[in-house]
């Protein structure tokens, strides 16, 4: 199932690449089979019952649309705080020296 999951994947992100369209989709569904298929390698029952929901075509896109947003907030927070001044009480601006 994850070899041919993967492979469908691969070949749509192939597909999106060769026809100049951003491959935001199918980099996630990537990402969620690779996810998947590492929980099913580990041990344990709830986390084979998670990496098979991340891996099914048809519960890949709730998934798909958490990772969006969990990867999108990140993203955001990471640009405003890099544009934001830095406060506290080791960056203190000091005013110049007097000659």
């Amino acid at each position: 199932m994850i070899r041919r999951e993967g492979g469908r994947a691969f070949a749509a992100l192939r597909s999106a690449l060769n026809s100049g369209q951003m491959p935001a989709g199918e980099l996630a569904d990537g990402a969620l089979i690779l996810i998947g298929g590492t929980l099913m390698l580990t041990p344990g029952f709830v986390t084979d019952l998670l990496g098979i929901v991340l891996i099914l075509p048809f519960t890949r896109p709730p998934a798909r649309r958490a990772l969006t947003g969990v990867v999108t907030r990140r993203l955001v927070g990471a640009g405003a705080a890099a544009y934001m001044p830095r406060t506290g009480p080791g960056n203190q601006q000091r005013p110049p020296p007097e000659p």
